[in-house]
């Protein structure tokens, strides 16, 4: 059995991302994305967080919006110009898109990032609670 040595994270962390494209039949074209770092992961979950008194809750708006905001994150411009293609701001009006667009990149994005359904599904059932609790106390 070997194990992984000090070494090999090393070289992961200078290693390329993972990186695909999609074929999007809504444009008729293909969209390159790339996987976030650990970082830009933990970055994005802390997105959906908003402190408020002292206190951290799950902000239902970003999170009814996190398939765009993840999808900006991971959107490039092509397979040799990795720079992002979006910013964190255009996550308001690419949410604004058909789902039909949106859904196979963001199912990528998801998939090269690390991301699982439940992780999202958490967010949701978080946001919901959230909501109905800031429903009652009003």
């Amino acid at each position: 059995m070997e194990f992984v040595t000090r070494a090999d994270f090393v070289a992961a962390k200078t290693a390329p991302r993972p990186l695909e494209s999609i074929f999007v039949p809504y444009f008729k074209k293909h969209v390159w994305c790339q996987g976030v770092s650990a970082r830009e992961k933990g970055q994005f979950e802390e997105s959906m967080v908003r402190k408020h008194q002292g206190k951290r809750n799950v902000d239902s708006t970003r999170v009814a919006n996190a398939r765009a905001l993840l999808a900006v994150r991971c959107i490039v411009h092509s397979a040799t110009d990795l720079t992002r293609m979006f910013t964190d701001a255009d996550a308001e009006w690419i949410g604004e898109l058909p789902a039909a667009v949106l859904a196979p990149i963001y199912d990528l994005c998801q998939k090269l990032s690390g991301s699982s359904d439940e992780e999202m599904d958490e967010l949701e059932k978080l946001s919901a609670e959230a909501g109905s609790t800031a429903s009652a106390s009003s």
